[in-house]
Parts: structure tokens; sequence; C-alpha cells
């Protein structure tokens, strides 16, 4: 379940399985981004694996395809309770940014996000509003793993000249799973997705600001 926090660092990656599956998206997915159709994600592209819904999807040879690659990178933090609801390869582009937002469908709100970049730069920079109402910023470093709080409000910005890549996946209990799949709100949102529009002149330009800043929380 969800953790008291922003961000931690749960693990790490060999590098050249890191060099290995970049080389491996941009042979067989060139071309093949999808731009995202939720508004606060509008200028990112994603690859999606594993997904509940039918928004963005690969045709199915590649979704499996893209799974068989990306799954062994996160099996070894997912326990025998819990199972990969929601797995991509995300891609923000140069000076592109997504939208102050906390993730607020059901699966998203009960499960645990593991977070593996694979491309940065020093200016990718991940920013949250913590308990403390101060923003935090984090520069996330090729071939950690991180799990990643999303109930919290959240951005990102890449003011680098290269992608930023990140490889996503969302891990629910297995009880949850269940009850969410028979009561039918396995892709439906929790809430309103209106609730992302709400946000104060001095809180959005506090997030701005602080995205065109050096990160200031090194992980």
């Amino acid at each position: 379940m969800i953790f008291a926090g922003s961000i931690k660092q749960v693990g790490e990656v060999e590098s050249q399985k890191i060099a290995d599956i970049i080389d491996f998206v941009r042979r067989e997915f060139d071309g093949k981004w999808r731009p995202r159709s939720l508004e606060i994600m509008r200028d990112s592209l994603v690859l999606k694996a594993i997904t509940p819904t039918d928004i963005d999807r690969l045709a199915s040879g590649d979704e499996q395809k893209l799974t068989e690659r990306c799954l062994p990178f996160f099996e070894p933090f997912v326990a025998p309770h819990e199972r990969i609801v929601y797995m991509d390869v995300s891609c923000l582009p140069p000076g592109k940014q997504s939208d102050i937002h906390f993730d607020y469908a059901w699966i998203h709100i009960m499960s645990r996000r593991l977070r593996i970049p694979l491309i940065t730069n020093p200016q990718a920079i991940f920013a949250c509003l913590e308990e403390d109402d101060q923003i935090r910023t984090y520069n996330l470093k090729v071939g950690r793993v991180y799990e990643t709080n999303n109930s919290i409000l959240h951005c990102a910005i890449n003011g680098g000249l290269s992608d930023r890549w990140h490889m996503v996946a969302d891990v629910l209990d297995l009880r949850l799973y269940e009850y969410l799949k028979e009561t039918g709100n396995l892709s439906k949102p929790a809430l309103h997705k209106s609730c992302n529009f709400h946000y104060s002149t001095e809180l959005r330009e506090r997030m701005h600001a602080a995205l065109r800043k050096p990160a200031t929380s090194d992980f």
C-alpha cells in the first residue's frame, strides 16, 4: 500500500539491462508511441504493456511483446500477494511537462507505483507537494528503482534537450484487485477528472517555479 512521503528508492537495475531495453524499444517501437489522451498528461507519449482500459492501447501483439521484455524489471519488487495491474514505457519529450495532478482512478489510489528511469538528463525534474506544504524536486537516476506516492500532488518537466523515458508499473494487492474487478471499478475513476483543475494560482506558480530550478533532493 501507499507509504508516507513522496518517493523512495527500492532497488537498482544493471546498466547493461537498461541499455538492452532502450535498444529494444527503439528497434521494435519506433513510430508506435501513442500521445496520451489524458489532459493532464497531454504532452507525454506512452507505450502501454499492461492496462485495464482501452485508452491509448497498442495492438495486442505489441502489448505482449513489450510486457515480456518489461516484466522482469519489476518482478523482483512484486510480492506473492500482489499483481501488476498497469505497466508502460513513458516518454516526456524535451521542453514538455505534465500538469499538477494526483492520480484519481481506483487502481492508482489503491496501488503502489514502481518507476525505473531509462533515459534522463539533469533538467528532467519531478516535483511533489508534501505533507509539510513544501515542494520537493527530484532528478531521478537511470537504473534506480523507485516507489512513488501518486496520492499526493506531483508534476514533471523535461527542461533538457533529450527525451526522458521511464518504465512504470502499478502494483495492487490481490484482494484489492479481486474486489475492484468484482465491483466493476478496475478501470473506473474514484474521483471526477475535474479534481485536478481547481488548484490555486499561488500553488501553480510555486510548483512551476520549483520545476525550473535544479533538483533539491538527490535520489
